[in-house]
């Protein structure tokens, strides 16, 4: 049985980083001067002064030094990469062929795992789509949610009201804009009722929001301020799927008339296709078309979305509406008829909460979230656990096979590769197969569209999720080959031991 070079041992590795390459540069460059100097003392120099003509020849011998040392220290770089690829190699189609002689362990191995990263994946997918990715808005870092308390009432994260949107429009210095929606659903036909009316998830929204998230659309143009005041022509947005599929992608769409609740209605824009504000499924968005001098008699429910200014941190901008807040009535005094604004301000006693838009959409389900992801962490790290056992079990099983190659001339770090190169050749089809499993739980995830999840239309296998596998697999083959390398010492000592004992006798 023909055995690899031993991988080089720590004296080795000392002796090439200790010195031994200066030496070696030294030893040359004096080999040369001083055959210099013979042909020099030859041809009738006194040796003094062949001596400095050699040195000058030969340039700054400092420079020299670090230049043969650089390339001499770099060659033996090359020759250690070298062999690693070479043992490596070696080592993995060694291990392919022990494992396709053991199919049953290799199956149960890679099945297990491929369980456990399956679940991680998905997971991470979810995690990442909904948690970690900054939402498709621009600067979405600067983009925060506002909302009121009312402890009075013990309400918590209420909405705005149309005067409370203005006021703060108009007086708040540390935000650069804001902008109101609310959800509804309408009923859409085609103009002269050629076909019954669908019904679509829709908000109405200020015109100063889109500007806030800084979205356009991809065909036509946003609302207009003029749009958006009482009296105006209705007008409205669509989402790219349902131009697509209803209108087939038609590029002159603006000037188009749908009836919603029965009013015939101007299609003015398409968003893209990764907005989904304010919630997942939203088809079209109307104008709110407020009149600042004569607000319609409004309760608290609007949701409100502000960009604050460069610097501005969430809790200057709450000071900034609370102190905003109590102006209200000197704006509008009377902004639902027959009670006073400060009467409503006494008897709610609201007071401006402002959060991060990405915690504030995802807040409620982060939790959660991480929890779940936790729980797939322990199954990844339960299946990594069994198939280390199976591993020392199979180990085991060979001690003797291992200390025949031992004795051959293998190093305890070449076998301590091999038990790797068989970890990551199970890892690599746990793997493959747990990311082909990951995908089409996303995908069936995502169609099925659970309400509690938001962002989830955003989520996908992408390649942050590629390199999470990645990662999933490279810790899955080193956990799984430390358990029996780390046996590997004990094993093969103890196997010496009992054929010394055998001899003996």
């Amino acid at each position: 049985m023909r055995e690899e070079p031993r991988i080089p041992g720590l004296r080795r590795v000392a002796r090439n980083f200790g010195g031994r390459v200066e030496r070696d540069v030294d030893d040359e460059i004096a080999f040369h001067i001083e055959s210099r100097v013979r042909d020099l003392v030859a041809a009738g120099q006194t040796a003094e002064g062949a001596r400095r003509i050699a040195e000058a020849e030969f340039g700054d011998l400092a420079a020299s030094r670090r230049e043969l040392a650089d390339i001499d220290r770099h060659r033996r770089q090359r020759e250690r990469n070298s062999w690693w690829i070479d043992a490596s190699m070696h080592e993995l189609r060694h291990a392919i062929r022990s494992l396709r002689r053991s199919p049953g362990f290799s199956i149960a191995a890679i099945v297990t795992l491929a369980i456990g990263i399956a679940a991680s994946v998905a997971i991470f997918a979810v995690v990442n789509g909904v948690l970690l990715r900054p939402l498709p808005f621009g600067n979405p870092e600067r983009l925060v949610a506002a909302w009121h308390d009312m402890p009075s009432f013990g309400l918590m994260h209420q909405p705005q009201a149309p005067a409370t949107y203005y006021t703060y429009k108009q007086l708040a210095h540390t935000i650069d804009g804001i902008g109101v929606y609310r959800e509804g659903e309408v009923n859409v036909a085609e103009p002269g009722g050629a076909t019954p009316p669908q019904r679509m998830t829709s908000a109405k929204i200020s015109a100063s929001l889109l500007p806030v998230l800084r979205v356009s659309p991809i065909v036509g143009h946003a609302f207009t301020e003029e749009e958006d005041r009482p009296g105006a022509a209705p007008v409205m947005l669509i989402d790219e799927a349902t131009w697509r599929a209803r209108f087939g992608a038609d590029p002159k769409i603006a000037g188009r008339l749908l009836d919603v609740n029965g009013v015939s209605t101007e299609i003015v824009g398409v968003m893209p296709a990764q907005f989904h504000f304010p919630a997942p499924g939203t088809q079209l968005w109307t104008p709110v078309q407020f009149d600042p001098a004569n607000l319609p008699p409004s309760a608290f429910a609007y949701g409100a979305v502000a960009r604050l200014k460069p610097g501005v941190t969430a809790a200057d901008a709450q000071r900034d509406f609370a102190a905003a807040l109590p102006h209200m009535p000197e704006l509008f005094p009377n902004f639902v008829p027959g009670i006073s604004s400060k009467t409503i301000l006494a008897q709610t006693r609201p007071t401006p909460v402002i959060a991060p838009l990405q915690e504030d959409m995802t807040g409620g389900i982060a939790a959660t979230l991480w929890m779940v992801a936790a729980a797939a962490g322990l199954v990844l790290l339960v299946a990594c656990a069994n198939v280390a056992n199976l591993s020392l079990v199979r180990a085991d099983a060979r001690q003797r096979e291992l200390v025949v190659r031992e004795a051959l001339g293998a190093s305890r770090g070449r076998m301590m590769l091999h038990f790797f190169s068989e970890a990551a050749v199970i890892a690599g089809g746990a793997a493959a197969l747990g990311f082909g499993a990951a995908t089409i739980s996303v995908r069936a995830l995502v169609s099925a569209g659970p309400a509690a999840i938001p962002r989830l239309a955003e989520v996908r296998m992408d390649g942050w999720t590629v390199l999470f596998t990645l990662a999933a697999a490279i810790f899955v083959a080193v956990v799984c080959s430390a358990i029996p390398a780390m046996r590997l010492g004990r094993g093969t000592l103890a196997m010496r031991e009992g054929a010394r004992g055998g001899t003996a006798r």
